[in-house]
């Protein structure tokens, strides 16, 4: 993790996440042929009665074909904005450099949390006690540790650039993240002005769940192995 304070702001682009929905309707025609063979044999073991035994065998080929028609339609979700900035910035020896900010969507970080937790719930086995009441409770984890604040840092950020523009002074932007290359973060959080940080990256999650994790298992084997 690492802090900077940036000079201004010179570059704001919002990448916003997409959803498809539809539907596809078709039919599905199947031709197929059977092919065997049967050997029978029988012989008589009195005037009325006989006795026979057969076998038979056999192979179906085909073929499917299936006609399918799909309508779809594609929505930007404008709540569901991905970020990228460009900082001015100074190095060590105060000469001009540039700092490149980058921040997932919303919904991309709810899908990376709610992973790690379906991971887990898949570790205990979906048919136990354990994974299925983790696995029930992974969205409300994932809502609840999602940050929110990414297209509020958006807004904010085309204010302080517009603001430069105009000739008026910005407010102070401070901006936290993990190094993704030279002269590169993903923001973790923000912070503009005096207000409080804007929580843009949950990195200390999986720290968190595999402590809490851990800590249940702990406690489970200490109770199993009083009660023993």
């Amino acid at each position: 993790m690492i802090q900077l304070d940036p000079q201004r702001v010179l570059e704001v682009e919002r990448h916003f996440d997409e959803k498809t929905a539809g539907e596809a309707r078709g039919a599905l025609m199947h031709q197929f042929s059977m092919f065997g063979q049967s050997f029978g044999i029988g012989y008589a073991v009195g005037e009325r009665t006989s006795v026979g035994a057969s076998v038979h065998s056999g192979a179906i080929r085909g073929m499917s074909d299936v006609h399918l028609a799909l309508a779809s339609t594609t929505r930007h979700d404008l709540m569901g904005d991905a970020l990228f900035a460009l900082f001015e910035t100074r190095d060590g020896d105060g000469s001009a450099d540039t700092l490149r900010v980058t921040a997932l969507s919303n919904g991309a970080v709810l899908e990376w949390i709610h992973g790690l937790v379906e991971q887990t719930a898949q570790q205990f086995g979906l048919d136990t006690h354990s994974g299925a009441t983790i696995q029930a409770y992974s969205q409300r984890l994932a809502a609840h540790f999602a940050p929110a604040d990414v297209s509020y840092l958006s807004d904010r950020l085309h204010l302080a650039l517009a603001q430069d523009k105009r000739g008026e002074q910005a407010p102070v932007i401070g901006v936290s993240g993990v190094p993704s290359g030279r002269g590169a973060i993903v923001a973790t959080s923000a912070r503009i002005g005096t207000a409080d940080d804007l929580r843009i990256f949950p990195t200390a999650f999986p720290a968190m769940w595999g402590h809490t994790v851990g800590g249940a298992l702990a406690a489970a084997s200490a109770s199993a192995q009083i009660a023993s």
